[in-house]
């Protein structure tokens, strides 16, 4: 029984004969696989769309093409996946974004000076009270404070 399952599937797979499939199972000791590489060497194969198993259809070179693009767009985003991930990431997304993202200090409509973020930032750790009391005093003067991204610079957040 086991050997007519074999043949019917040959069958089925490769559009051969009954004949011709117990004579390829015969020939290759009853594995299908040796059995279906010999029909094909032989010419005994016709593909028969509707009766293939998806598993075995030949594949055209448009979705060849188009699994090798979704392979490397997995690759990709496992990549970055790999590289942004934790504290490590969250730390150089963070600075990422203080360098790229400027304070603009201007007076009277002109900008004076353009500095990163995490310059004001370092100023106010070694001396928050003085800086803090220096950016007030100057706001009463017409000074102005805003954050502005630094257009040179195309960085993800």
């Amino acid at each position: 029984m086991e050997e007519f399952t074999k043949v019917e599937r040959l069958v089925t797979i490769t559009g051969a004969s009954y004949e011709d499939a117990r004579n390829a199972l015969k020939s290759s000791d009853g594995d299908i696989v040796d059995a279906m590489v010999y029909l094909e060497q032989v010419g005994k194969v016709a593909v028969k769309t509707a009766n293939v198993d998806p598993r075995f259809a030949p594949i055209s070179e448009s979705e060849v093409a188009a699994a090798a693009i979704r392979n490397e767009e997995r690759e990709r985003a496992a990549a970055i996946k790999k590289t942004s991930g934790g504290i490590g990431g969250f730390i150089g997304k963070l600075l990422r974004f203080l360098l790229c993202n400027k304070i603009a200090i201007s007076k009277d409509k002109r900008e004076i000076i353009r500095l990163p973020l995490i310059a004001l930032i370092l100023l106010c750790g070694v001396s928050f009270g003085t800086a803090v009391v220096a950016i007030i005093i100057s706001m009463f003067c017409g000074i102005e404070y805003r954050l502005v991204k630094d257009e040179g610079v195309t960085a993800a957040y």
